[in-house]
Formats: C-alpha cells, sequence, structure tokens
C-alpha cells in the first residue's frame, strides 16, 4: 500500500489546517487595531508557557515571505501589514498565525503522508487555546469563519504532491475534473492562484461543512495513495516509452543544477523537477529527496536574499540568479 513511509517521491508532505475565531469580535476584514491587539493579547496570554513562542521577526517583510516561500504562513498573511503575530512550538511541526483571514490559523505539519500526525498538531495546538478561548460557534453551521467554504469543521487537510508522469501525459485537467465532483480541490504549489512549479500540486478538501473531521481526513488519506498509485504507474509506463530521451533530460539537468552560475527560477523548477524524477527512477544515486525537499525552498527568490544577506540582489536580477546558482551548487 502506498503512503507516505513507502513512496516519499510523490507524497512529499501534509498539513491540517484549523480556522478558528474569538466569539464577540469582527472577522479581521473589519477588525480595528484595537481589536487586533487585543486579540494578540488574548492568544499571548492563553499560550503562554505551552512551550509556543512569539516570531519577533515578522516585522522584517523579506524573512515572512521567506517564511510564504516555505508554506510556514500564507501569502495574505505574509502581505499584511496591520497588527498581526506568528506562534511556533519547539519542533517547527505547528504554527499559529494571528489575524490572517480568520482570527486564528493553526497549522499542524507532518512529513510524506501522515495527515494523523499533522492533525494531532494541529488539534493538541487548538486545545492550548481552547482552554482559555471562546471559539465563534453554531450548533447548525459549525465553527463560524471569514470565508463561507470553511464553515463546519473548518479543516482544511492538504498533501504536497510531485507528479511529474501525470503532467507530462496531460492528466492533470482530468484529475482536476474528477476530484472536484467528490469535493477535492488540487492546485499549484502555494495554494490557489499558484502555478504547479517543479510538477508540484496541493490536494486538499474543498469543503468542510457536514462531514467529520476523522472522515476527511481518511477521505483525503484515501485520494492521495489512489493518485500516488496513478502517479507511480504513469512513471513506469512513461520510462518504458522514453528511457533514452528521459535519462538523457535527467542526466543534463542534474549537470545545469551542478555546475550552472546562473540559474534563473523557471530554470530552476524545471531541472529540479527532473532530477527529482531521477531519484524517484534510481537514475540518481548521491542525491537525496531530503536535500532536495530543502533545496526547493532554499532556492525561491526571498530566501536567497534571506540567506545571502545581500540587499543590492533584491534589485538585481542578475545577480539573485547568480545567488541562487551557487546555493544549489553548493548542495548538490
Amino acid at each position: 500500500m502506498l503512503n507516505g513511509k513507502i513512496a516519499p517521491d510523490v507524497a512529499c508532505s501534509s498539513r491540517v489546517r484549523l480556522a478558528r475565531n474569538l466569539s464577540d469580535y469582527p472577522f479581521p476584514p473589519a477588525l480595528d487595531d484595537a481589536g487586533r491587539q487585543a486579540i494578540l493579547g488574548t492568544v499571548g496570554t492563553a499560550l503562554d508557557g505551552s512551550g509556543f513562542s512569539r516570531d519577533s521577526n515578522i516585522g522584517d517583510s523579506l524573512y515572512l515571505h521567506a517564511l510564504s516561500e516555505q508554506n510556514i504562513v500564507s501569502r495574505e498573511f505574509a502581505d499584511d501589514r496591520a497588527l498581526h503575530a506568528l506562534y511556533t512550538d519547539a519542533g517547527k511541526t505547528t504554527s499559529i498565525m494571528v489575524c490572517e483571514e480568520d482570527h486564528l490559523r493553526i497549522q499542524g505539519f507532518a512529513h510524506g503522508l501522515d495527515l494523523d500526525t499533522a492533525a494531532k498538531h494541529a488539534f493538541g495546538a487548538e486545545q492550548l487555546l481552547d482552554g482559555h478561548i471562546r471559539f465563534a460557534f453554531d450548533r447548525e453551521l459549525g465553527y463560524l469563519t471569514h470565508c463561507p467554504t470553511n464553515l463546519g469543521t473548518a479543516m482544511r487537510a492538504s498533501v504536497m504532491l510531485f507528479l511529474p508522469a501525470l503532467t507530462m501525459t496531460n492528466r492533470m485537467g482530468e484529475l482536476k475534473s474528477q476530484l472536484e465532483k467528490i469535493g477535492v480541490t488540487i492546485r499549484g504549489l502555494y495554494g490557489e492562484g499558484s502555478s504547479a512549479d517543479a510538477f508540484m500540486y496541493q490536494v486538499s478538501n474543498s469543503r468542510a461543512l457536514g462531514i467529520a473531521e476523522s472522515d476527511l481526513l481518511r477521505k483525503i488519506d484515501a485520494v492521495v495513495k489512489q493518485i500516488a498509485a496513478d502517479e507511480c504507474s504513469a512513471r513506469d509506463a512513461l520510462f518504458r516509452a522514453n528511457r533514452d530521451l528521459l535519462t538523457d533530460k535527467i542526466m543534463r539537468s542534474l549537470g545545469i543544477l551542478r555546475y550552472a552560475t546562473m540559474l534563473s527560477g523557471k530554470e530552476f523548477c524545471d531541472c529540479y523537477a527532473y532530477v527529482r524524477l531521477g531519484v524517484s527512477l534510481g537514475l540518481v544515486e548521491d542525491v537525496t529527496l531530503e536535500t532536495l525537499d530543502k533545496l526547493l525552498y532554499a532556492a525561491m527568490p526571498a530566501n536567497i536574499l534571506l540567506r545571502g544577506s545581500n540587499t543590492a540582489a533584491a534589485k538585481n536580477p542578475v545577480l539573485r540568479d547568480k545567488l541562487r546558482a551557487r546555493i544549489v551548487r553548493g548542495s548538490l
């Protein structure tokens, strides 16, 4: 049976996100600074001594966008200049965004296909807060949220998948249509509105009303396992039919990543995807999936600038491409 432990080259990571709002406060779009400050104070008191720490660096826009590229915070949170806060636990398995689209966005993370562990982290953080905070809840509708699609459990379970073969064989359109019929959505690397860079996709539930949390987790788990099985079959067929061409493409991509002195974001993602496929097929033996997982985010623009501490690169794409190539060469 395919799962995160057996096929980490397909299922890269899991995330469970809970949207929660405090009673007696309007949703963040209508929340003034006094309300935001009050919520931040309430959450801070609730988490005091819990093992969660408030990130004092989120006033730095570059740092915050680097976290967004790592999927630790949302793009909306990174772009928001209003009062907000971020809490993370010591193991970096859970994050809590305060005053995002909802008052609280609690996220639990796990490697591979492991939604149960991700959910355990998220609900553990929710329990810490629930002892001090009264959440906005309706007996019929469930948890009240800013966006109606989150009503109910207000839970989004998602898995990051690497799907090169299904993409190359033009099967993603059909897959997306099939998933929509059962209340599941598939999006790009950074969720809604993003492209599937490096053949990376997020699969998650599109509805949260009328389905129990445990049932929703089982549903997404089953869907992901079926997609992973289809992807593995498609890889085998693709490699059998195009062995020489695919091997050449993979090795050329590896050479570019190892020796290029300049790498644009697009060229990096294209080569990265083929090298990752090469690792999955056993053609590239001296590069690990763990290395590639870290490299994918390290080579993103904000992370490059943050790591390089070179402010000139922010306005100089040539310099940024040089820094990207240096980071990639150093990793491979």
